[in-house]
């Protein structure tokens, strides 16, 4: 268990380096940038383990900012029981469409969805992280872990709305 929340929260730390309020100086810099998932958003989501149901995710948030260049994660929350995650400022940097942190590229950026995924050592698995846009206002994220052995370990998953940008979808 701690070594889910230890991801867990390693996963709400990348999302927080994603996601940030946008406001003052940096809601005009981010109004220009096509590919852009600033925000503060929130919603309900659904946490498995090993591929069944286990709770309803309340609160499920992030909060983040996007340039061309940065993906900042200001804070983000999710409480899934028996799990609780809150995740610290993070900044990932863009290049040319390449999510990259700490030298290393861990996924990928588009106007429509981000991507990433690495091995995760602790839990010997693979973690995945996806946000993609369904509807103006609207992302789907999907978090999960695959064991080695190519059982889920555990996944997260819902909508969240936009609660503060109401024109920054094209």
């Amino acid at each position: 268990m701690k070594s889910k929340m230890k991801n867990l929260k390693a996963l709400l730390l990348f999302l927080a380096i994603i996601f940030a309020n946008s406001h003052s100086q940096a809601y005009s810099t981010v109004q220009t940038i096509a590919a852009n998932f600033s925000g503060n958003w929130q919603g309900q989501g659904r946490y498995f383990e090993n591929g069944k149901f286990k709770s309803i995710c309340s609160p499920f948030q992030i909060h983040f900012i996007q340039t061309t260049e940065i993906l900042e994660t200001i804070s983000g929350e999710f409480n899934c029981h028996p799990l609780r995650v809150r995740s610290t400022p993070k900044k990932v940097q863009i290049k040319d469409g390449i999510l990259v942190f700490n030298g290393q590229a861990i996924g990928t950026i588009d106007a429509n969805e981000i991507q990433s995924s690495f091995w995760d050592t602790p839990l010997i698995g693979f973690h995945k992280y996806s946000l993609k846009k369904v509807n103006p206002g609207q992302i789907f994220y999907k978090e999960s872990v695959t064991h080695k052995d190519g059982h889920e370990v555990y996944r997260i998953e819902g909508f969240m709305n936009s609660k503060d940008l109401p024109a920054h979808f094209p």
